[in-house]
This record gives C-alpha cells, structure tokens and sequence, in this order.
C-alpha cells in the first residue's frame, strides 16, 4: 500500500509528457504554416513591386513613342501590368486605406490606358493633353514605387516581418506606412481627376509557344565527354587540381548533364555547371566564391571577359551594357554580324573584378538563336529616322540592329539611342517600313547600365 502513489505520479508525468509533445508538435505546425504563409506574401509583395515598375517604365516608353501601332501595344500592356499588379496587391494581408487607394489608382490607370488605346486603334493621333495626363501617371507611379522600395527595405531589415501580420499583430504595419509612406504617396489617388471605367471584351494574352533551340550543334554526347567539356571550360585560373562530382541531369528547352565543381575538393568554393546533350554546350555555370576588393578597371574586366568568349569558340561578341555589383561586373555580349548588332545571340558574363575570374557564364540566349542570318538592306536611311525622330530629341547615336520581336520573329532595326527630359531611350525603326517596333528605357546608375 506504501507504493500506491506510485502508480497516479507515473501516469500524470506521463500524460504530462504526452500533452507536453502534442503541444509542441502544434507549436511545430503552427510556425511551419506562418512560415509557409510568410513566404507566400513575401512573394506577392515582390512581384507586386515588379508589377509596378514595370507599369512606370511602359507609361515611360508610351511618351516618347512616335509609332500609332506600338503606341497601342504600350497602352495594352499598361493596362495588363496594372491588373497584374491589383492581383498581387489583392494576395496580401493588409487592408489598410493606403493600399485600398493604391488598388484604387491601379484600376485608374489601367482603364486609361485601355481607354486610350481603343481611341488610337481608330488611327487618332495623341494629343499634348494625352501625352500629359501620361507623363502625370509616370511621375505618380514612380512615387508609388518609391514608397514601396521604403516599405521593401524596412521588410528586409526585419522591422516588419509577415509573421506579425499572419498573428494579427498589424500596429507595426500601419506605424510603418505613417512613418515611410509620401504625402504624394497617401494622397496619390485624392489629387487624380477621375477616369473613365469600361467594360473589357476579354484578357491580354501574350502566351507564345516556346522556339526550338537554333544554337545547337553536333551529336549527343556521353556524360564522360561532358566531364570533359567542364574541365576546360570553367575559369579556375589553370588550377590543374579539379574534382567534378555528378549532380543530375537536366530536362528543360535544352536537355543537359549538371555537374559541381570544386578546386582541390574544396567545399567552399562550389561551382554549378550545366553542359547539352547535344553538342556539349554551356549553357550556363556558377561560382559564388566571395570576391575581394576592386583591383582591375571595367575596360580590363570587359577585355578579360572578350578574352575568355574567344578562347571558348564565341567570336565576334561585343559588349553591350553592364552594371557593376559588389566588385563583380555583370556585363551581356551580343553577336556581331557584319556590322549588325544580333540582339538575340546574347550572352551574359559575371567577372570579378578582384582578379578578372569569370565567375559566371549564361548562353542560353545565344543557344536557342545563334544562326546565319540572311540580313535584308535597308530601303530607310538612317538620315529618315534622324528626319522622323526632329527636334523632340538630343540624339546620341543612331545604328543598325536586329532584335526579337514577342512573336519570337526577328526584325532589322535602326537604333537610335536618344535623349529626352534627361532620360534616355532606345527606338526601334523597322529598316523596311521606318515603323516603331520596340522602345527600352536606358537605366543609368553610378555603377553602369542596363535597359528595361
């Protein structure tokens, strides 16, 4: 009878042990499922801040358009943009009045947009007041993105963290948005003139079958042979010490044996490679070894990379734009036929400015375009598209280019790299009928360029 008590205390601790795992396990479950929400609008709230960008930069580009058939297209794509982006902003947890105008002012937007291209398919053309009601949604939505990119870094700085918001915790949202969000930014759709909503027939597709590799040459090689092609292609610095492991093979637009790379098995310094089936190409590799302090110029790294593409059978690659980052200089190379820019046939270097390493090489591009092309002569002279182009713009150079269009067709163009309001541009003329066919807006940073 001594030990009686025993038996109640065991079963209480464990019952205890029990409820002590089970809670646990819920506590597991719960954080699992805050993290897998967090991930979900952490994405939503990126691709709404591309979303946005990308309206700013087409309502850029509908400006300066000269061409009634591209201006249409801008329209059109402004208005999928903005809808794209209202989708994005609909994903997340936030129902705060800013976002509500936010929503708001997209709808705006897009319905002008739309609104205006319907008039234009009637061959009007645009007038002063349209061309300004555009340039006023430019300046609005870049403040928008603006504010955003604010919101972007207190998120990346982990002041607000979407677990907070899943809890319900929103105080530090909305204390955020007083604290980092304009006037122009909170008043943003009050100071707007109302637009006019329609009615759309249907959805903007742009869905287009995906092109056959045109860059691929030779027969189906073994993985042994693959090996091969890695070891002389990746940029060690002739370091004869190098252990390749399998890693798996590749299904996608190029089939493809995957391999790491490492220098004298060194786990630190882990080199993804990817090389066709078909013909043993690169397609693309990676080293992302740290990179030390800046010790060679952008002309000698541009050289270093020339370099590197000669040796690997790339000839006749020209440097087009490059930014640099953390001391690495991300720079696409474009074929060069005649004296034609090949815009498709690119290929994009990383070069570490430390030593002049290529510690990245992506040819995906060249590989499914790369091909003799049959170049038609113009029957425009570069002297009719500085005539079409007058006095609206500071014209810096004017040359011939051959450029995708979203059909996956090709198209010879003059290119002319413009100036307007201290922003600069690149238009399209199709050498045949001196239509617009394209137009990028030319970013300018400290650091270099690069088009969007």
């Amino acid at each position: 009878m001594k030990n009686n008590w025993i038996i109640p205390v065991v079963l209480m601790a464990f019952l205890l042990l029990v409820t002590g795992f089970w809670g646990y396990e819920q506590y597991k479950e719960r954080q699992q499922l805050e993290i897998y929400l967090g991930n979900q609008y952490k994405e939503s709230f990126f691709k709404l801040l591309d979303r946005i960008e990308d309206v700013t930069v087409l309502l850029g580009k509908s400006i300066v358009s000269n061409g009634q058939q591209r201006f249409v297209t801008l329209l059109s794509d402004i208005w999928r943009q903005a809808f794209a982006a209202q989708e994005q902003l609909n994903q997340l947890p936030i129902s705060n009045a800013t976002l509500m105008k936010t929503s708001k002012f997209l709808t705006q937007v897009g319905d002008y947009a739309l609104a205006l291209a319907k008039e234009n398919l009637q061959e009007r053309k645009v007038t002063d007041d349209q061309r300004a009601k555009l340039k006023s949604l430019r300046e609005q939505a870049g403040n928008l993105s603006q504010a955003l990119h604010n919101l972007e870094s207190q998120i990346n700085k982990g002041d607000i963290t979407w677990s907070e918001v899943i809890r319900g915790t929103r105080r530090k949202i909305e204390k955020a948005d007083e604290h980092l969000l304009s006037n122009n930014f909170k008043t943003l759709v009050e100071k707007n003139e109302p637009f006019p909503t329609l009615i759309y027939d249907g959805p903007f597709s742009d869905h287009i079958e995906q092109q056959k590799p045109k860059g691929l040459t030779g027969d189906m090689i073994s993985k042994k042979k693959a090996r091969e092609i890695v070891s002389d292609f990746v940029d060690y610095k002739d370091n004869p010490n190098l252990v390749i492991k399998d890693l798996a093979e590749v299904k996608g637009k190029i089939p493809a044996y995957q391999f790491s790379v490492q220098p004298d098995d060194n786990e630190k310094n882990h080199t993804t490679i990817d090389v066709s089936k078909k013909g043993g190409h690169v397609i693309w590799y990676m080293n992302p070894r740290n990179v030390g302090s800046r010790n060679i110029s952008r002309i000698e790294a541009l050289n270093k990379g020339e370099q590197f593409l000669n040796t690997r059978g790339y000839e006749n690659m020209v440097p087009t734009y490059s930014w640099i980052e953390h001391n690495v200089l991300t720079v696409s190379y474009a074929y060069k036929q005649d004296d034609v820019i090949i815009y498709p046939d690119l290929i994009k270097l990383k070069i570490a400015m430390d030593n002049g390493q290529v510690i990245g090489f992506e040819a995906l591009g060249y590989l499914m375009s790369h091909h003799k092309r049959e170049l038609p002569k113009p029957e425009i002279k570069k002297e009719e598209i500085r005539e079409l182009l007058g006095d609206r713009f500071d014209i810096e150079s004017i040359r011939l280019a051959l450029i995708p269009t979203p059909s996956l067709k090709e198209v010879l163009t003059w290119e002319a790299r413009v100036r307007y309001e201290e922003e600069t541009y690149l238009l399209y003329y199709d050498v045949k009928s001196g239509n617009e066919v394209n137009i990028l807006k030319v970013i300018d940073t400290p650091e270099g360029t690069f088009t969007d």
